[in-house]
């Protein structure tokens, strides 16, 4: 498990804050670079932490196996895959990953 860097706790700060006004669409856009996974990978550790199942989506199919492996760094295992044919296709996991 990474520990986040201070602009990435300040954006998940602000997005706990946002949630806990009520806000309902809320979008974190960051820099190439930023580590926009790594701090998916803290959220997701949050909600499975409280029983919730995940479906985190990528904007492309090249970076389905990124995003796998970046919340297998992070330490979160419970992973499936929505993909047509996918190795780690499991509809059972409470994480899945696909791509839009």
């Amino acid at each position: 498990m990474r520990t986040l860097r201070e602009d990435q706790a300040a954006a998940l700060g602000e997005l706990r804050h946002a949630v806990g006004s009520g806000k309902r669409r809320i979008v974190v856009q960051a820099a190439t670079g930023f580590g926009k996974t790594v701090l998916a990978g803290e959220i997701i550790s949050s909600a499975r932490a409280k029983g919730k199942r995940v479906l985190f989506t990528v904007p492309a199919i090249a970076l389905v196996d990124q995003a796998v492996e970046r919340f297998f760094k992070h330490g979160i295992h419970d992973i499936g895959v929505i993909q047509a044919a996918h190795a780690m296709t499991d509809w059972r996991q409470p994480v899945q990953v696909a791509s839009v």
